[in-house]
């Protein structure tokens, strides 16, 4: 799970929404001067990386890299759940995901399990095997 959630979509184009996106993945918003055209591709780029970041990013690739995952044991069952600690992780890739994230391509958690269920089975399945033995 934390190797696909960790799996980002391409970054969409900065002037999509009609106004210029300075939020920059895994650093944060940086003010417009920090980008300018590139001559070789003709894009925009960040020119100069060093620049001041007006709001940081919590950084979701390095919070899904640390999560651990939390296993629940009762009388009848045993589950497992993963989560991301960013504060914004529901609203990107949980169960309150917002429209333009979907129209991104980012993968919901949920989706994400649901395409990997056989072989979250499979390891809970042999993990308990070796618990019995």
């Amino acid at each position: 799970m934390k190797q696909e959630a960790s799996r980002f979509p391409p970054q969409p184009s900065r002037t999509r929404a009609k106004t210029f996106n300075t939020w920059v993945r895994e650093v944060g918003a940086l003010p417009r001067a920090a980008f300018g055209i590139s001559k070789k591709t003709g894009k925009t780029t960040i020119r100069r990386a060093g620049r001041a970041v007006l709001r940081p990013s919590e950084k979701m690739l390095k919070k899904w890299k640390e999560a651990d995952p939390q296993i629940t044991i009762s009388r009848n069952s045993i589950s497992g759940r993963l989560t991301n600690a960013a504060s914004y992780g529901a609203f990107v890739q949980g169960q309150e995901q917002v429209r333009w994230h979907k129209q991104t391509g980012w993968k919901t958690t949920r989706e994400i399990q649901d395409a990997n269920i056989h072989r979250i089975v499979t390891i809970f399945e042999r993990t308990l095997r070796e618990l019995f033995k």
